[in-house]
């Protein structure tokens, strides 16, 4: 009796070692989703106002921080129209963006003085890719914003384009 329960345990042994294995990466990604959509319940991105030229208000989330920076729109499931983000940085320069874990195609906007510097549309979702496509303007930006694909058509937003974005 006690053979079999030793043989039992090991048993379960590898296979939860073959599991964890297998499976690890998808866990560790999973564990980092949970833990970004909690922190963001916690701490809440301050908002700014977006006006396009067509008259459109919005409020959207300003990401600042390095971390937030990075993030982005990172793990998020879904973008509704008239949802989306702004990316402010310090300066103005060629502030790459990459779509690493994104589910959903963008519409990309590199900002500078209400002008729509660079403007890359339906730019393509990347989630579970290892090495996403990265993307970068051909001018300086101090903001980039992104919106979902096809919002930029739909609001005829255009390179050369006003789009104010007021910070408080």
């Amino acid at each position: 009796m006690s053979r079999s329960i030793v043989n039992l345990f090991l048993i379960l042994i590898l296979f939860g070692g073959f599991f964890t294995a297998f499976f690890y990466e998808d866990l560790a990604r999973e564990a980092r989703f949970l833990w970004t959509d909690i922190r963001e319940l916690f701490q809440p991105l301050e908002e700014w106002e977006v006006v396009l030229e067509d008259g459109t208000e919005l409020s959207l989330p300003v990401a600042q921080t390095e971390d937030e920076l990075q993030r982005g729109l990172m793990n998020r499931r879904s973008l509704e129209d008239g949802e989306g983000m702004i990316l402010a940085y310090d300066e103005p320069s060629l502030h790459s963006i990459w779509m690493k874990n994104v589910y959903f195609n963008l519409d990309l906007l590199w900002v500078e003085n209400d002008t729509v510097m660079y403007l890359l549309p339906n730019t393509q979702r990347a989630a579970g890719v290892e090495n996403p496509p990265i993307y970068s303007p051909d001018a300086p930006s101090t903001y980039v914003v992104e919106f979902p694909a096809g919002y930029a058509k739909t609001h005829a937003i255009e390179q050369g384009g006003i789009l104010m974005i007021k910070k408080d």
